[in-house]
């Protein structure tokens, strides 16, 4: 009996604390994240070499592949601009950052800069307009892996 009232009184106390916890600053960002399988080879016969499984999709040919991912976005870019990450190997100066106009227009094209395990760009809020889509495409190095794709908006 005195262990269920305990826990009671732990649970009371818990419920207490995390209804004082400032939920505006969590809620000033969102991080969306997109599993590295759901890049796809890019261009005519490159696939050949091009496999992915539950870890993300690998380059495993002698040569470099492209493949490209897509950019989930799920709110308004912020003022600071839009945020992606890519997680992986053999990433540094491999990937570039796309916006496309939905005209087919293009907005913006950055080179994604980091180390060999995570690459990072900003497109800046007026490269990403309400009406436009954006894309990562990365030239994978042999042995070369993408894990996932992080989103900070």
């Amino acid at each position: 009996m005195k262990t269920i009232s305990r826990l009671a009184t732990s649970m009371t106390f818990g419920a207490i604390a995390l209804a004082g916890i400032d939920r505006s600053a969590m809620a000033e960002w969102t991080y969306d994240t997109v599993p590295g399988m759901a890049c796809k080879a890019a261009g005519k016969g490159t696939a050949d070499g091009i496999v992915t499984s539950t870890a993300g999709i690998t380059n495993v040919t002698a040569t470099p592949a492209s493949v490209l991912c897509p950019v989930v976005r799920t709110i308004a870019v912020p003022s600071i601009g839009y945020r992606v990450y890519v997680n992986g190997q053999g990433l540094l100066n491999a990937c570039r950052l796309y916006s496309h106009a939905n005209t087919g227009g293009v907005l913006a094209v950055q080179l994604m800069a980091g180390s060999e395990h995570k690459v990072t760009s900003v497109l800046a809020p007026e490269h990403v307009p309400g009406e436009s889509s954006q894309v990562v495409q990365c030239a994978l190095v042999p042995g070369g892996w993408i894990y996932s794709l992080e989103f900070v908006q």
